[in-house]
């Protein structure tokens, strides 16, 4: 119910202030709306109920697979022929916002009374404002979390996981010590940017230097996050992630 009435919200926010939507021969306006994933197959179901709710509306939905989005996107872009709305993952806001791409939606907010920015988590909220423009309205948040062997843990000297990143780095360090040569105690793609960032970025590393011109991945900081030990991980492949 939370994901449709968000769905709901996303739309029925913009559809009257979108100059750019196209028109119908029967007076309705067709919103053009790329949804990725699994989400995009979801959607459909959700299409009706909202195009019943607002009869001047008529929803095109096209499903976009996340591994071909990014590029889709771009190429949407520079063809001039990108959707009115798309889900876009906020990892993607800051790139696309550069390349001009976003339509800026405060004043679109403001004059809307189904997307109060003061019901969203303001985490999550402040992931699609760069330089103070508001360039995306949040959908969901998913949260990421750690499934582990407990009996290969226990075995190691641990009857838990450790909620240190000292600690969880000596984990796994005693794990990888009972372990065979191409055994390793956790599956943490070393090939994604995701799980570097995410590590630097709570033990405090700054990422970026010089204005934000440059990263900043040899910086102290970041160097004593988990993610700079990677005898302890294996690298993997893993589908990108929604937001």
């Amino acid at each position: 119910m939370r994901v449709r009435l968000r769905l709901l919200a996303l739309l029925a926010a913009l559809p009257a202030a979108l100059s750019c939507a196209g028109g119908r021969g029967d007076g309705k306006v067709t919103l053009r709306f790329w949804a990725m994933g699994a989400e995009g197959g979801k959607v459909q179901a959700l299409v009706a109920d909202f195009e019943r709710e607002h009869p001047g509306v008529h929803v095109e939905l096209q499903q976009i697979p996340w591994t071909a989005a990014h590029e889709k996107l771009l190429t949407a872009h520079v063809g001039g022929s990108t959707p009115d709305v798309a889900q876009l993952g906020n990892t993607w806001v800051p790139e696309f916002a550069a390349l001009d791409a976003l339509a800026p939606l405060d004043d679109r907010v403001r004059g809307s009374r189904t997307v109060p920015p003061g019901s969203y988590f303001p985490g999550i909220w402040d992931t699609n404002v760069v330089d103070g423009v508001l360039y995306g309205i949040p959908w969901y948040v998913d949260t990421r979390v750690l499934f582990y062997r407990s009996d290969l843990l226990k075995a190691a000297g641990y009857d838990s996981m450790p909620s240190t990143w000292t600690g969880w780095t000596q984990a796994m360090r005693a794990m990888k010590a009972r372990m065979g040569p191409r055994q390793f105690p956790i599956l943490l793609p070393t090939n994604e940017w995701t799980y570097p960032v995410a590590f630097g970025l709570q033990s405090g590393a700054p990422l970026l230097r010089d204005d934000g011109r440059y990263g900043a991945f040899r910086d102290s900081s970041f160097h004593h996050c988990p993610a700079a030990h990677r005898p302890t991980s294996a690298a993997g492949h893993r589908s990108r992630q929604s937001s």
